[in-house]
């Protein structure tokens, strides 16, 4: 019940706004931001990951295990953190401009990596030597 009261919770006295509108355009940039890259994709689906979302944005921090092994996280985070310190200024700056105080509270960017690889998975495109079809087959 918590979760909800929070998202139905309007941003100002002077906004229609609520923090799940806010949320949700936030939502919309990570969306934009995974789907234009073809080694991302999701676990699950966008659903979950919405859910998981406001979650987030809701408590701050993210207190999960990711669900990357550390040599992917270490991938992860040296080929994207740069990708995911700019989406999260935009979710900032959203949040500001709606007049919500969403990732203001000691949340930062390697919170918001964190999460991203708990539900994010590095696609890889490179068979395996030992899978790698042998020319005698053909």
């Amino acid at each position: 019940m918590e979760l909800k009261n929070w998202l139905q919770k309007k941003c100002s006295t002077h906004s229609p706004m609520t923090n799940e509108y806010v949320v949700r355009l936030m939502f919309d940039e990570i969306v934009r931001w995974y789907s234009g890259i073809d080694e991302l994709e999701l676990v699950h689906n966008e659903e979950k990951l919405l859910y998981k979302f406001f979650m987030f944005a809701s408590f701050g921090k993210y207190t999960s295990h990711t669900s990357m092994g550390s040599e992917e996280l270490d991938y992860f985070d040296t080929k994207y953190s740069d990708d995911i310190t700019d989406l999260f200024i935009k979710c900032k700056d959203i949040s500001r401009s709606c007049c919500a105080d969403i990732f203001e509270k000691g949340t930062t960017a390697y919170d918001l990596l964190l999460f991203l690889s708990d539900d994010i998975e590095v696609v890889d495109e490179i068979i395996p030597e030992d899978e790698t079809p042998r020319e005698d087959y053909y």
